[in-house]
């Protein structure tokens, strides 16, 4: 069974969050059936410097782009990106 812990933050102007579906971390790794992209490929794609002042439309775009270049998705995937 899942454990949910409940958690505070203070965020500032120019924060961002992204939430995204288990689809995007569940995406297989090419040529694999049991290999996982997992966190890996979506934090190398957020904390690349280049990707922080970019529109949040094309930080999810890349993000699926860059997912694809490597991982075949297995499950529905919905990214939502907020900014402050």
């Amino acid at each position: 069974n899942p454990v949910f812990r409940e958690v505070t933050l203070t965020l500032n102007e120019g924060d961002r969050i992204l939430m995204y579906t288990d689809g995007l971390t569940n995406a297989m790794k090419k040529g694999s059936q049991a290999e996982s992209c997992g966190m890996d490929n979506i934090l190398r794609v957020v904390n690349d410097e280049k990707y922080h002042s970019l529109p949040l439309g094309k930080l999810i775009g890349d993000l699926l782009s860059k997912t694809q270049d490597t991982c075949e998705f297995k499950d529905d995937v919905c990214l939502l990106s907020l900014g402050l």
